[in-house]
């Protein structure tokens, strides 16, 4: 009898953590004899987890059997046939010998692979009976909604783990600081994240700081020290370019208004840890026909979506000013001291106000951060990392001393994904911060120009002011071309064209879109 099921009163599963060929389908042991045989009989005959789990479930990694040898080409012939052969394991038919050959067994097992959806995509469109085969595809989300999460779910998994490994307990503030952790991690106040093994981890090293002090239970403080060493051991290159605005380095302005130029925020992804830090936005503008010049385009630093926020602008400018008159405009855009690459359109809305207070002569509020993408109607738009980047300002508004009226400028859209630091919300609640949510350029105009936004017939307004000096812009390229009155010599704002693709191979280590994501 190579397996028994009998006593089980349910279909029995088994979790195959090995799915080695051996493991999988079984084999037929070999012994070498005194005469230095390879010999065998059927008492060495093994089944493996195929077997077991007939009549039943089978769940195996399935990037580890596509990774073991042999494994995935006989597993689709075993569950495509119906029937599995024992046989001697040698692929490579080192031994000569008579062996055994069991008569296949029926099989009527479920296998579930569990598996990225990248494998299952690849899978899918590459391996014709890999669709066949795996006909039912199920996903799950990496977050769960707050309010399904109650948080005596949370008690259950730190009890668990005090019973399984020791832990000491904590008590209800240290599992509501586990709670807020996990939106968090979700980056959504709505939602927390169905990762456990990093709530695992979290909970682990928080009972290790409460033992260390000697405390009978894990409160929330323990917690807080437990993600501020998670981040302490991974924040160098954080600490770096903090350490590099400091010294003035890497210039950053939280003074006086200046025009054509404003504090924009991006966000490093290093794997483990995401922080974020003000980046300088500049704006120049002329008389000319050349249009918008995208200074990062044109250096072969920008990605595919930051490019696209550039065009939304564009788009945006003629909506806005170009109703009535063509434009005639010179102007680029840069990030200051970028060198490694950029990539999203969360840039868009600092961006824009910068050309635009280049183009009016208003100067900008520096102590004021922006973050927000825009559409070609001025709608604000959410971005991605807005905790990193808020805190990233902050940690460089403190450094500099904290005035009270230093804060960030984002979308209204992602005020439900501010799960921020407890120091943040505190100099917050103190009127030591700001945060700033909006839903229209115009009311970031107000805030950082601290004059009506208004329209374009509104001649004091910014927008009067804006539309002003690009009618006299156009009025001096015509006189300069010798088109009197007439509108002839006048132009409209035209893309460049693409740069020649580089003949140089990338260098290492760097993806085509860049190495860091702006905005």
């Amino acid at each position: 009898v190579l397996v028994d099921n009998s006593d089980l009163k349910q279909a029995p599963v088994v979790i195959e953590t090995s799915p080695t060929y051996r493991n999988l389908f079984g084999t037929i042991d070999r012994v070498v004899d005194r005469y230095g045989r390879v010999v065998t009989n059927f008492t060495r005959i093994k089944s493996g987890s195929l077997l077991q789990a007939n009549g039943g479930y089978l769940v195996i990694n399935l990037e580890d059997a596509l990774t073991e040898p042999f494994v995935w080409k006989e597993l689709k012939r075993v569950l495509t046939s119906g029937h599995a052969e024992i046989e001697v394991y040698d692929p490579f038919s080192m031994f000569t010998i008579a062996a055994l050959k069991p008569e296949p067994v029926p099989l009527d097992v479920k296998v579930i692979a569990v598996g990225s959806p990248l494998l299952y995509h690849l899978l899918y469109r590459y391996d014709d009976d890999f669709r066949e085969i795996f006909k039912v595809k199920a996903e799950f989300d990496t977050e769960i909604l707050r309010s399904e999460a109650d948080p005596r779910m949370f008690g259950q998994l730190v009890r668990k783990l005090s019973d399984t490994e020791g832990l000491p307990a904590f008590d209800a503030q240290a599992v509501a600081e586990l709670v807020c952790a996990a939106s968090r991690m979700a980056a959504d106040q709505r939602r927390v994240t169905s990762e456990f093994c990093r709530i695992v981890d979290l909970v682990r090293e928080a009972g290790y700081w409460s033992r260390r002090d000697g405390a009978p239970l894990v409160s929330a403080s323990h917690v807080r020290q437990a993600l501020r060493e998670q981040i302490d051991r991974s924040d160098l290159v954080a600490d770096k370019i903090r350490e590099l605005i400091a010294e003035g380095t890497l210039l950053i302005s939280l003074g006086e208004p200046a025009v054509g130029q404003a504090n924009g925020l991006t966000v490093a992804d290093l794997g483990d840890y995401q922080f974020g830090w003000p980046v300088r936005v500049t704006a120049s503008m002329g008389v000319g026909t050349a249009g918008l010049i995208n200074i990062e385009r044109e250096a072969r630093l920008s990605g595919r979506t930051y490019d696209k926020g550039m065009l939304i602008l564009e788009g945006y400018l003629r909506n806005q000013y170009a109703r009535d008159q063509p434009l005639a405009l010179t102007a680029s855009l840069a990030m200051e001291q970028s060198y490694g690459g950029v990539d999203g359109d969360s840039a868009s809305l600092v961006e824009t106000l910068c050309l635009l207070s280049a183009i009016a002569g208003i100067p900008l509020r520096q102590d004021v951060a922006l973050t927000g993408s825009i559409s070609q109607h001025g709608q604000v738009q959410a971005i991605g990392g807005a905790n990193e980047k808020i805190e990233g300002f902050f940690d460089v508004c403190r450094e500099h001393g904290l005035s009270g009226r230093q804060g960030v400028c984002l979308p209204k859209a992602n005020v439900h994904t501010l799960v921020l630091r407890h120091d943040v919300v505190e100099a917050v609640g103190a009127g030591q911060f700001h945060l700033w949510p909006v839903e229209h350029i115009d009311q970031a105009i107000e805030l950082l120009t601290e004059r009506a936004a208004g329209t374009t017939a509104e001649p004091e307004s910014f927008h009067g002011r804006v539309q002003q000096a690009l009618k006299a812009m156009g009025q001096a390229l015509r006189a300069r071309r010798g088109g009197g009155g007439g509108d002839h010599g006048s132009t409209t704002i035209t893309t460049p064209p693409a740069p020649p693709t580089d003949p140089r191979p990338p260098l290492p280590g760097r993806s085509e879109e860049g190495d860091s994501v702006c905005g």
